[in-house]
């Protein structure tokens, strides 16, 4: 199975294994795959580029279920973040992410092609800041050209592009025993990699473990 597929079907409810980083066992899970948390690695430099950006329209490619735009966020002095859907502790404020960006945030929208919410592609514009967070690890190398030329058209060339790219196997699997991140690369190698197919814009990369 190509991994469209088996990402299209972890987004209509297919099971996976998560393992754990202490005993090694996996644990199958159903359901609630791609739900955001990973988005607090991107959280601040994206509240940056807003304030220094008033009116700025933004992409989210390769969303995921794009509930990060939805769900109360748990934020202390722009640093803390909690995971979509969890109760948000009394002692921080609580927020939805549009809440948090404040009115310099015109709009924004969510596009992921595999998903069977938000594959429709985004209208005919180009974006101030298209986000790219914990996405392209999971796509084969000799797919990544073509989505990140499709990240570069969809972005304005005065904009920019926020990336955030871990540097570890994931504790996620397929069924098959297949490793979601399945293209993992030096930061160098990436650097260059980026710059080739994406040579005119801003680029803003957040390197994780």
């Amino acid at each position: 199975m190509k991994y469209a597929e088996k990402y299209k079907a972890l987004h209509e409810g297919a099971e996976y294994k998560i393992k754990d980083p202490d005993t090694g066992e996996f644990k199958i899970k159903k359901g609630n795959y791609g739900n955001g948390s990973g988005f607090k690695t991107v959280l601040k430099p994206l509240k940056r580029f807003i304030d220094e950006h008033p009116g700025a329209i933004v992409l989210d490619y390769g969303c995921g279920s794009g509930k990060a735009w939805d769900h109360k966020l748990a934020i202390y002095n722009g640093e803390k973040y909690t995971r979509p859907g969890k109760r948000v502790p009394d002692k921080y404020d609580a927020m939805t992410m549009t809440q948090y960006l404040g009115e310099n945030l015109q709009g924004f929208y969510r596009y992921d092609p595999f998903h069977p919410k938000y594959y429709m592609r985004p209208p005919a514009i180009k974006f101030d800041l298209t986000i790219v967070n914990d996405v392209i690890e999971h796509v084969p190398l000799e797919e990544l050209p073509a989505l990140l030329r499709d990240v570069a058209d969809l972005t304005c060339t005065c904009g920019a592009i926020l990336m955030s790219i871990p540097a570890s196997p994931s504790y996620a699997h397929f069924m098959d025993g297949e490793n979601m991140h399945c293209t993992l690369m030096p930061r160098d190698d990436w650097k260059k990699l980026l710059r080739k197919y994406i040579p005119k814009h801003k680029l803003i990369v957040n390197f994780t473990p």
